[in-house]
């Protein structure tokens, strides 16, 4: 199975991975890169490796709530990480989330409705532009 043959998750358990991913940076939780191997079934290996800082605690922490061996749990953990990643970079999802100041932060529905569902690509991440006009447009 490959990055791209990966489940759509539901949108609670998107928002419980942000969440237990808040708390882990909070708390520092550090570990080491995770390194997953995908073997599609065109027979091309497919490796991805969480480097990062953050990304490892991220993973980490969602390695304590849910499986990372399964495929539910490795594409909660790549949604996750490629939301993240979307938020950081594009500029255009600035309406569509607001930071929480000492609470949870806001998600506009179809962001997340987005993250859940649509499929991932090869790579384990998210095709940005088909991302994009899968949003409403909002409104000033």
């Amino acid at each position: 199975m490959g990055p791209d043959e990966l489940p759509p998750v539901t949108v609670r358990a998107l928002t419980e991975a942000w969440d237990t991913a808040t708390r882990a940076g909070h708390a520092g939780l550090a570990g080491p890169p995770l390194g997953v191997r995908f073997q599609p079934a065109d027979g091309d290996q497919i490796h991805v490796l969480l480097a990062d800082p953050d990304l490892r605690c991220w993973s980490r922490a969602l390695a304590r709530e849910v499986r990372l061996d399964t495929p539910r749990g490795m594409s909660l953990c790549l949604r996750l990480i490629g939301l993240i990643g979307l938020l950081a970079e594009e500029a255009r999802l600035a309406d569509f989330f607001r930071p929480g100041r000492g609470g949870a932060p806001w998600f506009h529905p179809a962001l997340l409705q987005s993250a859940a569902r649509l499929p991932l690509g090869r790579d384990g991440g998210f095709d940005r532009e088909r991302f994009l006009a899968s949003l409403p447009p909002l409104s000033g």
